[in-house]
This record gives structure tokens, C-alpha cells and sequence, in this order.
């Protein structure tokens, strides 16, 4: 049997600068680690945690259009009244502002109104600032029914409940669609939302009138998140 010398290929002088280049690996990877910790950290209690979008279910108000026809995802909150998908129907042609139909909403002089809603995909939850886009138009001509209407929106727990009112638009008064933004918050969680053609606002009379809707946005958290006492629900154009 013969034996074969081994000669070490690292001489013992060498030991401390590879003990120290190990070292030094060591804590760099630690600093990466601990700095990933922080952000994780920081995200876990960040405003915007836990608070996604909350994305409509056709929210561009498509189906066929016809008198009395309610899109697919939403459902009407007016006993007696449904909404209309336009345009074709009552004289309104105009050209939708995203897809091909979208949602006309009326008054009557008796005081009824319509509205729809939806049951969300999540929660809007309390105390968070939110906000939201929608565009608004109003018909000239809505077979009798031309008077403009405001937009309110409201938050609740049960299907077509009103809870809590999120925002009011003032009256739809223009007949080209414009983009309105909203802010809003809820003191309360709310798990369905109605959206309804209602009089204008200092108005104490009814009368017959319209608004028109389309493309509504995703309901998103605010940049300042949660609510403070002096925050109030606003309208921003």
C-alpha cells in the first residue's frame, strides 16, 4: 500500500484573512435580511395594508339595452322601478363614454326614484378613507323626465340597505359626460353598495328628471388612509 502526501493548499498565515472575509460575508447577508425584516414590518402596519381595491361587478354598466333592462351584477333597490340600459331606449342616444351601454336612472313627481346596487367583492371597511370615479351626464330629452337629478351613494349590510350615506353629487346638469371623483368613509364596515338618481339637492319638491352613469372606478384607500374627526365625505372635480 503506498501513501500519497497531501499538501494543504491554504498555508496557516491564510486562516485569519479567510476567518475575517467569512465574517464580513456573514454580516452583510445579515444586513439584507434585517432590512427585509423592516420593510415587511412596515408594510404589515402601514395604512394600506390589508386594504385593497375593491373592484364593481360590471362597472361599466354593460348588458342590452332596452327600457327596464338592469345590468348583470347589479340589482334594482326601487320597488316598482327599474332602471333603463341606454341608449335606444326613451329618445336618449347618446354615445356611451366606456363600452356600449350604460345606466339612465329617473325621478317621478310622485317622489320615487330609482337605484341599484350590489353586494361587494370586500368590505368597505370603517374609518378608512376611500375614494372613487364615476361619469355623469344627464339626457336632454328622457321621454318627460329631463330635469337633472344629483348622484348619492350609499353603504350598507343588507341588500338595498341605506346605512350610511358615502357621498352626494350636486345636480347633473351638463349633457357631456365628466369624470367625479369622490372621497368618502364609513364609520361602520359595509358589505353593499346602492347607487341612486336623486333630487337636487336644497329642493323641496319633486319632479320628473334623469342622470346618466358610466364607468365607474374600482373603490380604492385614499393616499391619507384613515379618517380623522375633521375629514368630511367630499366631493372632488
Amino acid at each position: 500500500m503506498s501513501y500519497k502526501k497531501i499538501t494543504p493548499s491554504l498555508k496557516v498565515a491564510d486562516y485569519p484573512a479567510l476567518y475575517f472575509k467569512n465574517l464580513q460575508s456573514l454580516v452583510f447577508d445579515y444586513d439584507i435580511i434585517k432590512k427585509i425584516s423592516i420593510i415587511i414590518f412596515l408594510f404589515q402596519f402601514s395604512p394600506f395594508s390589508g386594504f385593497s381595491q375593491i373592484q364593481l361587478t360590471n362597472s361599466s354598466f354593460e348588458g342590452k339595452p332596452g327600457p327596464g333592462n338592469i345590468p348583470k351584477g347589479w340589482h334594482t333597490c326601487q320597488a316598482g322601478s327599474t332602471p333603463d340600459l341606454l341608449p335606444g331606449a326613451w329618445y336618449v342616444n347618446k354615445t356611451a363614454k366606456d363600452g356600449d351601454t350604460y345606466l339612465g336612472l329617473i325621478s317621478r313627481k310622485d317622489g320615487t326614484y330609482e337605484a341599484v346596487g350590489q353586494l361587494l367583492p370586500a368590505p368597505i371597511k370603517a374609518k378608512v378613507c376611500y375614494s372613487f370615479s364615476i361619469y355623469l351626464s344627464r339626457s336632454l330629452s328622457y321621454a318627460g323626465y329631463d330635469w337633472p337629478l344629483s348622484l348619492r351613494i350609499w353603504g350598507g349590510n343588507k341588500i338595498c340597505s341605506r346605512d350610511v350615506l358615502l357621498a352626494e353629487t350636486p345636480a347633473i346638469e351638463h349633457n357631456d359626460w365628466r369624470r367625479y371623483d369622490l372621497e368618502f368613509f364609513s364609520p361602520t364596515n359595509l358589505s353593499y353598495l346602492t347607487i341612486e338618481g336623486y333630487f337636487a339637492p336644497g329642493l323641496y319638491f319633486h319632479y320628473n328628471g334623469n342622470i346618466l352613469l358610466d364607468q365607474a372606478s374600482p373603490i380604492i384607500p385614499c393616499k391619507r388612509a384613515f379618517h380623522s374627526e375633521k375629514t368630511q365625505n367630499q366631493i372632488i372635480f
